[in-house]
């Protein structure tokens, strides 16, 4: 690692976690946020999940939530997408500029939009939706879009994701469907004490 990361980036609070985020960023001069301009090209590959060499998603490297789903969509449906996509994946103080610039309509917007999932979960902390992208990590455990993985093709990206999960220091997890949620709920157990699962729809 190039650059020491403080510790007050992955504090319990998470408006304070976004505040000291901020204020840290503006330290390192940066107007991208992305770790790889900050920490040196090689602190992207050690911290973001993969598997099979593949990443497994984008957002927030001290992210405060991590929304887990199964794969990714499709292809992007633009240039503009698609230069999105090929941004550096993790971000520290700033939301990834493809959560605030690459939304579409459907799942993307229901997930990151004024009134998505991610902003409503926040909201009820007092956290604007700004703040909200720049706590997020979004993340599958199967690094091939397209087709449905079955569940058995699932289980092997646990792994990676509960790694980033460590690294993140992240507070709050979300299982996007009932497969990865079960997949969670035995593995978490195992690798955080302490940790609580809470049941609810999928």
């Amino acid at each position: 690692m190039q650059t020491e990361l403080s510790s007050s980036l992955f504090v319990d609070n998470p408006k304070e976690r976004w505040e000291n985020s901020r204020h840290w960023l503006g330290t390192k001069l940066s107007e991208t946020g992305f770790v790889s301009d900050i920490c040196g090209p090689n602190a992207e590959h050690e911290w973001m999940p993969s598997r099979d060499g593949k990443p497994l998603g984008r957002g927030s490297l001290n992210a405060w939530l991590v929304t887990v789903g199964p794969n990714g969509g499709g292809q992007p449906k633009n240039p503009h997408q698609e230069r999105l996509r090929a941004l550096p994946r993790l971000v520290i103080g700033r939301p990834h500029p493809y959560f605030v610039e690459g939304r579409s309509p459907g799942y993307w917007e229901n997930m990151l939009g004024e009134s998505g999932l991610v902003t409503l979960f926040f909201r009820n902390l007092g956290i604007d939706h700004e703040a909200a992208l720049g706590l997020t990590f979004l993340c599958n455990l199967f690094p091939i879009p397209g087709r449905p993985p079955l569940k058995s093709e699932l289980v092997h990206g646990g792994p990676a994701v509960l790694n980033f999960l460590k690294v993140s220091h992240a507070k709050c997890i979300l299982a996007l469907t009932r497969d990865t949620f079960e997949i969670l709920q035995e593995e978490i157990p195992r690798q955080f004490e302490g940790a609580r699962n809470v049941r609810g729809d999928v």
